[in-house]
């Protein structure tokens, strides 16, 4: 082993030669806080002397990296640690700075409770940090330094007697917390694939012990009827009492020296863990923190701390630098030459990485001073309906409440409940504590423990935990690499960032110095998992704006034909609800943009201003016809889109033309003049770069006013739920920091804001009614027009109900309407209208306005009704199909229920799944739109020999996989449920059996459980991709082809949809891209990829001859450095984006006509002027 001493490699690191924050001179230690003089200025960092290089790696000559590490809690001090522990670190040529805003362990890594268990989540490196934890203690003596130590740990259930009460036992009512973790760890029912099981099943640690499944029920307390009425809001638990935790509780006595807890108010005891698994720990978090940092910094690693990171710079895809200002100095400073970032800020790791989304939720805690027997204790406290804390007039929470109390050497910390109101202030020197939330748990605790009800309290604390919540579940951390080479993140771990600190350090050591984790696997963390992100870092100075393309494909969507043999009766209907329709318009405008309306008003009166005749914008002194060409194609391209937004990702794109000749143009008139200001400065602005949550990067029109954070919305949408609105036709507004606007669309208004019950006195809610109005008020009033030639009273009927939805505002009736519209059957006039589809807002329930009126194509409807009459057919051939059901198998249901199918793309609404359920739904397919898509220039992936091939099967090999995928994708399957105890849709003794492996299913639906609930964020994609394959099994089945009018040998294949996936990473291209990936892996040369870097070439290559969930799913879609070097090249290969015109229908006199336009800019251009709307 060879003994150094580090060399300083001088300040061309830096731009300035101060040395930027103030460098840790001090050496940490774990019993006391960090002091550094604000003052010192030293140009050497801590010269170790018993540092080692690793001999092997020195002779190998590694290459020098600076890494640095942006953030000083728990996370980034133990990142720091083991990069300096890891075998390849060579202190001669890797160079680690830490940066820190404020101080080490100032927010919640000073603040936690530094408990330790095997039952922490998430699992996949839970079992690593435990272990590393002990090695830590027994390599630096941890038990003297930073307080580690095993304790006991378990939760209680204790009444509390109020004055006057009797002394009634509830233990008869409250169901045995033991027996109901028994019977959920007896019955695992979810149904989920083989190889997840085995994922979930104990695994081996390294002390012989097995690790539990995290995957079981959450503990529901039974409360007493007479509570319900009690006043008070109910206690929001921290995540350490999630599902997977508190079913781990074994039926137990009170220890005898758990005697700080009056025994006699305790009904049951449950102690943490099942047989075999009840180790937990414990370490005091703040000395173990400064601990890690102090052993960081005496290894050579460079702290700096009142550094607060502005900006990492980015060049040719990778990181170059860091940016910082001095809090101290006021200066600001840059980092050159920077190799790899890891970005551990915690809750503030979303302030650099928007798309992260790692959000901060306060907490807070008291210490109270007390030596006490060493017991980790979960609460669960009955409190009297006539009790009431001293300190306030009013209780806050009502029957029950669970502070977890932590006994720790010398003193017992507590915390408390999860607080959604406060926003992350910039830094954790600005964290407010409020100490009536503090004084609460004092009371609380006190009601069991009279030894801490007399103990000195010696602090009052908050911090904010930083989680990651992915939609539909708990949330996860992300530890790994990003799409940025060079970047790391390691952020959102909850409440368990102390235990998993370890072996997230650990494992980015790895990342950094292995290129991969070698100790766990932690693939389901990967932050560039696609349903998490796929970081794409924003630098302005490498970012050009999403300018216009060189040109668009236009296509008419043709109806003309299927008009005209529609019926008079029929045009009429046709026609005005068409007008309902067009009469949206302006709410998607308003719903996508601040800009939008305006931008879309400057257009409509620059056309009457020149009255079609373009080229006359040209004649004025600083416009060009290239400058005219370029606002035309922008005009046609935000018309197509319904504002300045692609409908397709959601991406902000801009003029491609000089804005002083934009300028230019907007001086014709006063009225242009207006609408230019409104806009001027939005219309080229980037960023934002897109839709999603409000933020440097990206906007939302759902949420206006003071920028709003995630929490907020949260906060807001129980109130809501409380008091039973419906989001969808909503909007927010922010209007100070406690006061929230809630815009319901609505015709009617009477001027008065109704002030919603917030079970909160810190916030005001109020609804106002109104939005859209005008425009809600022309649909509705032609929708009234059209009720006169309906052709049925089931269509009048849920016309009426339609016209009472957007007058009120209420979504109960527009439920109605479409528990109405799917009974119409077969109508040769179709229509969509509602706030139906979720998709723009970044929170997920909010709506985009629709409206959507088709004509049936009479022939392709039959021809979709006779598959219809063959459906069971087909489902017998399905991979899952066998002999049991009339040959359908046990996972399909006996009777196949049909949608109601028009061929007018596929459209499968309604989005309610109580009415598709027990109503029905219907699938609709725009043709028109498909046979413009098969038709526009395609994507250059095709070998030359086979173009011709490939574009004459494109337009009915896409139609009829988008027909199967609606019809006996979304129409089939059968979810094996437990509907409530006992009871079961499927033969419980003899289960069915997996198609996977031939065994009993051994996991099925718990009454209560979803779909959507189980698979959280990939229920969505993976749903599609069963849809999809389900298509692409069917679609060359003879039989069905001869069906369908193929009676000749038809090739049908669609292998570079994974390609053009790579552009948009949504729910559909995510499944086509992991079956792209499936057939890359599995096929044996099935399908290839030629990749011509250099020339910007991709080319898919099939072989005929060869044609014959969450970790398998989430490892097809993941999109690793190769696939980002495809999607460099399928993105220069983009073709142009496609643009639509459509007709427009007038009356006149009794009569209805149909007008068509030219498929060029001015045409589309022209049919919206035409349109008045």
């Amino acid at each position: 082993m060879i003994t150094y001493v580090r060399s300083w490699y001088e300040l061309d690191d830096f731009k300035s030669s101060a040395v930027a924050g103030t460098l840790l001179r001090t050496k940490l230690n774990s019993t006391r806080s960090l002091t550094p003089d604000p003052l010192a200025v030293s140009l050497s960092p801590p010269r170790p002397i018993g540092g080692h290089v690793n001999e092997a790696m020195d002779s190998r000559m590694p290459r020098p990296r600076h890494i640095v590490i942006i953030g000083g809690g728990i996370i980034g001090t133990t990142t720091a640690y083991y990069l300096t522990r890891h075998p390849s670190f060579n202190p001669l040529i890797h160079h680690i700075t830490l940066l820190e805003a404020t101080s080490i362990a100032a927010g919640a890594s000073g603040k936690a409770g530094g408990l330790l268990g095997l039952w922490a989540y998430p699992m996949c490196i839970v079992p690593l940090s435990y272990r590393l934890h002990a090695e830590l203690a027994a390599e630096h003596d941890g038990a003297a330094k930073w307080g580690y130590r095993l304790l006991g740990c378990g939760q209680i259930a204790a009444t509390v007697k109020g004055k006057g009460s009797k002394a009634k036992t509830k233990s008869k009512q409250r169901k045995s917390m033991a027996t109901k973790a028994k019977q959920a760890n007896q019955r695992e029912s979810v149904l989920v694939p083989q190889q997840e099981q085995q994922e979930n099943a104990p695994q081996q640690l390294s002390n012989g012990m097995a690790s539990p499944s995290p995957d079981v029920q959450q503990l529901q307390h039974v409360q007493d009827q007479t509570q319900a009425q009690d006043e008070g809001k109910d206690w929001q638990k921290l995540p350490k009492q999630d599902e997977a935790a508190t079913t781990l509780m074994c039926q137990s006595k009170l220890p005898a020296d758990l005697d700080w807890i009056d025994g006699e108010l305790v009904e049951e005891y449950a102690e943490m863990g099942l047989e075999g698994y009840t180790e937990t720990a414990q370490v005091h978090p703040y000395q173990f923190t400064t601990s890690m940092a102090d052993l960081a910094h005496s290894a050579g690693v460079d702290i700096r701390l009142n550094a607060k990171v502005t900006k990492i710079g980015l060049s040719a895809g990778r990181v170059k630098t860091v940016e910082f200002s001095d809090r101290v100095t006021q200066l600001s400073r840059t980092i050159l030459g920077v190799t790899d970032i890891v970005v551990a800020a915690g809750p503030w790791t979303s302030s650099l990485l928007p798309q992260t989304k790692v959000e901060g939720l306060r907490a807070h805690s008291v210490v109270f001073e007390a030596d006490v027997t060493p017991y980790a204790v979960f609460t669960n406290i009955s409190l009297p309906a006539n009790w009431k804390p001293s300190h306030r007039q009013r209780r806050v929470h009502n029957g029950h409440v669970d502070p977890e109390i932590y006994a720790r050497p010398g003193e017992v910390y507590a915390c408390g409940e999860c607080d959604p109101t406060v926003p992350l202030p910039e830094t954790a020197d600005l964290v407010e504590v409020d100490e009536a939330q503090c004084d609460d748990m004092v009371a609380y605790i006190g009601t069991v423990s009279t030894i801490l009800k007399a103990a000195p309290v010696t602090a009052k604390q908050a911090c904010y935990m930083p989680r990651h919540m992915r939609p539909g579940q708990e949330s996860t951390p992300l530890v790994g690499g990003t799409a940025v080479k060079g970047l790391w993140v390691a952020a959102g771990h909850t409440c368990w960032g102390i235990q998993n600190g370890p072996a997230t350090g650990k494992l980015i050591s790895e990342f950094i110095f292995e290129g991969a984790a070698r100790s766990a696997d932690v693939a389901e963390l990967d932050p560039r998992h696609p349903i998490i992100f796929i970081l794409k870092f924003i630098d302005s100075g490498e970012v050009v704006a999403i300018k216009m393309a060189a040109q668009a494909q236009i296509y008419r969507l043709e109806i003309a034909s299927l008009f005209d043999n529609l019926s008079e009766q029929q045009k009429q209907y046709s026609h005005y609800m068409a007008r309902a329709a067009w009469s949206g318009a302006r709410i998607i405008l308003r719903q996508v943009s601040p800009e939008s309306l305006a931008i879309f008003d400057f257009i409509m009166r620059l056309r009457e201003f020149c009255d079609g005749d373009w080229q006359r914008l040209a004649e004025s002194e600083g416009v060009t016809e290239d400058d005219v060409s370029a606002f035309l194609q922008y005009a046609a391209t935000f018309l197509s889109n319904i504002g300045n937004y692609y409908g397709s990702g959601d991406q902000k794109f801009i003029p491609k033309m000089n804005q002083n000749a934009l300028k230019i143009i907007a001086s014709q008139t006063s009225e242009l003049k207006r609408l230019y200001e409104e806009f001027r400065n939005e219309i080229f602005a980037i960023p934002p770069y897109s839709l999603g949550f409000p933020s440097t990067v990206s906007q939302s029109s759902y949420y206006l006013g003071d920028q709003i954070s995630q929490e907020e919305i949260a906060l807001v949408a129980k109130v809501l739920d409380a008091a039973s609105i419906f989001p969808e036709n909503t909007r927010i507004e922010k209007l100070k920091s406690n006061a929230y606007k809630v815009h319901q669309a609505s015709i009617d208004f009477t001027g008065v804001e109704q002030s919603l019950d917030t079970f909160n006195a810190s916030i005001e809610v109020h609804l106002v009614g109104g939005d859209h109005a005008a425009d809600l008020d022309r649909l509705c009033d032609n929708l009234n027009k059209a009720s006169i030639y309906a052709a049925n009273d089931t269509q009048r009927k849920f016309l009426k109900e339609y016209i009472e939805s957007f007058r009120t505002g209420s979504l109960d009736a527009y439920r109605d309407s479409q528990r109405t519209w799917v009974t119409d059957k077969g109508p040769k006039i179709e229509n969509i209208f509602g706030f139906v589809e979720p998709y723009r807002d970044p929170y997920g329930v909010r709506s985009e306005f629709e409206g959507l009126v088709a004509i049936a194509d009479a022939e392709e409807t039959i021809l979709l009704s006779k598959l219809v009459e063959h459906s069971d057919k087909f489902i017998r051939r399905l991979p899952w199909a066998s002999a049991e059901n009339d040959g359908k198998g046990p996972f399909e249901k006996s009777l196949f229920e049909p949608p109601d199918f028009s061929s007018i793309h596929g459209i499968n609404v309604p989005n309610y799944n109580d009415i598709r359920q027990d109503v029905g739904f219907k699938s609709v397919i725009i043709a028109n739109r498909m046979v413009a898509e098969s038709t526009a220039m395609q994507w250059p992936f095709i070998p030359a020999e086979e173009l011709e091939l490939f574009q004459k099967h494109k337009y009915p090999a896409y139609y009829w996989w988008v027909v199967l995928h609606e019809l006996l994708g979304h129409g089939t399957g059968r979810m094996m449920i437990e509907q409530s105890v006992g009871k079961f849709n499927f033969d419980s003794l003899n289960p069915p059996l997996n198609p996977l492996d031939g065994k009993p299913i051994q996991t099925w639906y718990r009454p209560g459980q979803t779909w959507t609930g189980q698979f959280g964020d990939l229920s969505t994609t993976v749903d599609e991709c069963r849809c999809e394959l389900v298509g692409a099994f069917l679609m060359d089945d003879p039989e069905f082809l001869a069906l369908v009018g193929y009676t000749e040998q038809t090739e049908i294949k669609a292998s570079d949809h994974g390609l053009r996936g790579l552009t948009n990473f949504n729910v559909e291209s995510m499944a086509h891209f992991a079956m792209l990936t499936c057939l890359l892996r599995n096929g044996e040369g099935c399908v290839r990829i030629q990749h011509d870097q250099t020339g910007k070439k991709l080319t898919v290559f099939v072989d005929r001859s060869k044609i014959a969930c969450r970790q398998y799913y989430e490892d097809l879609s993941h999109v690793d450095d190769e696939r980002l070097q495809w999607r460099e090249t399928v993105l220069a290969n983009k073709p142009p984006p496609m643009l639509n015109v459509q007709a427009n229908t007038f009356a006149e006199g009794n009569s209805i006509v149909l007008k068509e336009y030219e498929p060029t800019y001015e045409g589309i251009i022209e049919s919206w002027y035409e349109r008045a709307v």
